[in-house]
């Protein structure tokens, strides 16, 4: 499966598959430059900053490579989950910023990491919850959503701290965009919601068609999931039942883009979405 999306510098076009193996090719040809192996499936789409590519992989490590022939120059290994053996791994994509790679983490991290060294600077733990969002830096500031606690999360990105928390009020899975004061992302309910970036304060909240219909009554009147009518069974056949049901409220995965005032976003209920 191809689940990185593809980054384009210097000619080349990078990008990571399913089997673990992330790939430099000519862009024009086609032709193969390099490939890299490593023990997890890649679904991290991978950053490009100073010859050198970031991507994170499901064998818990982030790795930067020399994007001329691929030779590794550091990794960095996280968390491991030696209880449910699946809080492992990079899902999110990193960011370069100032010289410090950010990413999220399935090991409930986010993590800060010195682009040159691979050394670590600082990581922000959130309580058992994944990371599945890239994270958006913007003025000196990191913002997130995570799965599990329904957060909406600002941190300096200079030093980790918390500057403040919101509530996106399901798994945020959508990671956000920044524009004009005001951070934009999407929810598992099927809200795109609004928030002042300065502070955090819901501006307004969207939701889908789905969403409004809202079919088996499992979104509660404060836009919160009845979790008990949704996760019914402890099971693999009783988690797809519960993944069906999500699916079926217009859940917004994609992340938000942003252009001439109007903002674009895809949702489950098979629909694309502008407003304005």
């Amino acid at each position: 499966m191809y689940l990185s999306s593809p980054v384009v510098a210097n000619g080349n076009v990078y990008f990571g598959c399913g089997a673990g193996v992330f790939y430099a090719l000519d862009c024009i040809t086609g032709k193969k430059k390099w490939e890299f192996k490593t023990n997890g499936v890649i679904h991290s789409s991978p950053a490009y900053s100073d010859s050198t590519v970031f991507f994170g992989s499901w064998d818990s490590y982030m790795y930067a490579l020399n994007s001329v022939n691929g030779s590794l120059k550091w990794k960095f290994k996280t968390g491991i989950d030696t209880v449910y053996y699946n809080q492992v791994g990079f899902q999110s994509s990193p960011v370069v910023y100032k010289g410090v790679v950010y990413s999220g983490c399935r090991d409930a991290n986010v993590w800060a990491i010195d682009a040159i060294t691979g050394e670590l600077k600082w990581k922000y733990y959130n309580n058992g919850s994944w990371v599945i969002v890239t994270p958006a830096l913007h003025n000196d500031t990191l913002y997130f959503t995570t799965s599990d606690t329904h957060k909406f999360i600002a941190l300096s990105a200079t030093d980790g701290k918390i500057l403040y928390t919101g509530n996106c009020k399901t798994f945020g899975f959508s990671s956000p965009a920044i524009t004009d004061g005001t951070v934009y992302l999407g929810n598992f309910g099927g809200s795109l919601m609004a928030f002042k970036s300065k502070n955090g304060d819901p501006i307004w909240e969207f939701r889908t068609e789905a969403a409004k219909i809202n079919k088996d009554s499992v979104i509660t009147s404060k836009g919160e999931f009845d979790l008990p009518k949704i996760f019914k069974e402890d099971s693999y056949s009783g988690m797809m039942k519960a993944m069906d049901i999500l699916y079926s409220l217009g859940s917004i995965l994609s992340s938000p883009a942003i252009a001439n005032g109007i903002i674009y976003f895809g949702s489950t209920d098979g629909n694309v979405y502008a407003l304005y």
